[in-house]
C-alpha cells in the first residue's frame, strides 16, 4: 500500500479562469482592456470562493495601471471577501539599468490580502538576453516582449491568503525539484500559473502538466495550476488529476482544494538543508 506522507488539515475554493488569449495580442496595449474585461468575466460565480486565480501575465500591466482599470471588479472581490491572485508584471528601481528600473516576472494578490512573489528562475531570450549588451537590438529575436525580467530574491514569503500557506511557482520553475521543495516545506499548498501559448500545438504543454505531477506526489500537497490556454487543472498528493479544462478552451475551473499538513521523504531533504 501507498504511504500517505501527509494529512489534510483544512480546504481552501478556488476558481481558475482560462481566457486563452492569442499570444499575438497578448502584449497589445490597445487589447488590455477587452483582455482584463475576458478574464473578469470569466471569474464571476455564484459559488462560494475563497480565491480567484488568473494565470501567468494574465494582467499584461503593472499594479498600478492595473488597479484602475480593474476597480470596480476589486471592490466586488472585497465585498465578497473573495482573493484575487494573477501573474503579472512588476517594476522596482534598479540603479544598474538605463532607465533605474527593473522588473519581475511576479504572482500578486490585487484583492482581498497582499503579497507578491518574483519569479527566481528565468527562461533565457524569453524572459531575459544573455550578454544583454552585445545582444539587445541586433535582430528583433532579442526584442521580445517583456524580455527583461531580473531574478527575484531568494527566500520570499509565501503567499497567505486565509488559511492556505501558497507556495507560489511561476511557470518552468516547477521544473525545479530543489526550488519547489524548499518553498512546498512551509506550505499546505502549492500554486503554479503558467503561460504555454508559446507552445503551440506541441507536446511541451502536456510534459509541463506531467512535470508539474510530479511535484505534487514528490512534496505530498495539492497542486493548483492556471494556464492562458491549458493545462488548466488541480493535481492531488499522489500526483493524480483531479480536475481539469480542456487545452485551448475558454472557460473556468472550480475546486475545492484540500490544504496538507506533515512531510515527505522529499520535503524532509529541504528542512535537513535548512538545518545546516
Amino acid at each position: 500500500m501507498p504511504q500517505n506522507w501527509t494529512t489534510q488539515s483544512g480546504v481552501t475554493k478556488v476558481y481558475l479562469a482560462q481566457a486563452s488569449i492569442p499570444q499575438q495580442l497578448k502584449w497589445q496595449r490597445s487589447q488590455m482592456p477587452e483582455i482584463l474585461q475576458r478574464y473578469v468575466d470569466l471569474s464571476q460565480t455564484d459559488k462560494d470562493v475563497d480565491m480567484v486565480i488568473w494565470p501567468e501575465t494574465a494582467i499584461p500591466t503593472f499594479y498600478r495601471d492595473a488597479v484602475k482599470i480593474l476597480a470596480p471588479y476589486l471592490e466586488q472581490l472585497e465585498e465578497q471577501d473573495r482573493t484575487l491572485i494573477s501573474g503579472m508584471p512588476s517594476v522596482f528601481n534598479n540603479p544598474s539599468r538605463k532607465n533605474n528600473l527593473g522588473y519581475y516576472n511576479s504572482i500578486t494578490i490585487l484583492a482581498g490580502g497582499e503579497g507578491s512573489y518574483h519569479k527566481q528562475r528565468l527562461v533565457p531570450f524569453g524572459e531575459y538576453v544573455p550578454l544583454e549588451n552585445l545582444l539587445r537590438g541586433t535582430i528583433d529575436f532579442f526584442n521580445l516582449p517583456m524580455s527583461q525580467f531580473s531574478l527575484g530574491p531568494d527566500e520570499q514569503s509565501l503567499l497567505q491568503v486565509k488559511d492556505a500557506a501558497m507556495a507560489p511557482f511561476i511557470c518552468y520553475e516547477i521544473a525545479y525539484p530543489e526550488l519547489v521543495r524548499d518553498y512546498a516545506v512551509r506550505s499546505n499548498v502549492m500554486l503554479t500559473v503558467s503561460n504555454d501559448a508559446w507552445f503551440g500545438d506541441s507536446i511541451a504543454p502536456q510534459q509541463h502538466l506531467q512535470i508539474a505531477r510530479m511535484r505534487a506526489l514528490e512534496n505530498g500537497r495539492w497542486l493548483i495550476r492556471s494556464t492562458n490556454n491549458g493545462l488548466t487543472a488541480i493535481m492531488r498528493p499522489d500526483g493524480k488529476i483531479d480536475s481539469e479544462l480542456p487545452q485551448f478552451d475558454t472557460g473556468a475551473l472550480y475546486a475545492e482544494v484540500p490544504l496538507m499538513q506533515g512531510s515527505t521523504p522529499t520535503s524532509n531533504m529541504a528542512i535537513s538543508h535548512c538545518r545546516l
